[in-house]
């Protein structure tokens, strides 16, 4: 239907080489290798870190890196729309930047993409509306600038400093 999921979850095989991870997104294409070897050569050329690791473990890879193998996963199916929960979770400071990278990529890239994010300040950054939902309920929506100019009130009403 043209949507990939990014789950929460480390949605990877650990047991699994980088590349036999990867080729779990193409199973639809199993017939045709030459198909899969050019995927494949697409995310490689994206992802380099994926390339020079290729043929590790999964259970291997960083954390961050783990998350990079979900998101290649997840674009191998070429979805029009992303759906991504919490991509930041558990990542250091610097993996953080690297995964909101590339989501900013695919954002440029025509990619429309449902973002679910407690990092707000990281994901205004990125978005073009905004829901901040606590609870279950809806407490505030706008669009980027609107979010942005109350992001100080809304950060002080949960107790974070600006």
């Amino acid at each position: 239907l043209g949507i990939a999921y990014v789950s929460q979850e480390k949605g990877i095989f650990p047991k699994l080489t980088v590349e036999e991870n990867l080729k779990t997104g193409l199973w639809i294409h199993r017939g045709n290798k030459t198909l899969i070897r050019e995927k494949l050569n697409e995310i490689y050329t994206r992802f380099p870190i994926l390339d020079r690791r290729r043929n590790e473990k999964a259970t291997f890879l960083s954390g961050g890196q783990q998350r990079i193998l979900q998101i290649a996963k997840a674009l191998l199916t070429n979805p029009s729309y992303i759906l991504m929960d919490e991509p930041s979770t558990g990542l250091s400071p610097v993996a953080v930047e690297e995964v909101f990278d590339i989501i900013r990529t695919l954002k440029q890239e025509g990619k429309s993409i449902l973002l679910v994010e407690q990092n707000v300040r990281k994901a205004i950054t990125i978005a073009d509306y905004v829901y901040i939902i606590e609870l279950g309920q809806n407490k505030v929506d706008g669009s980027r600038e609107e979010m942005e100019d109350k992001l100080a009130e809304i950060l002080g009403i949960w107790g974070f400093r600006k």
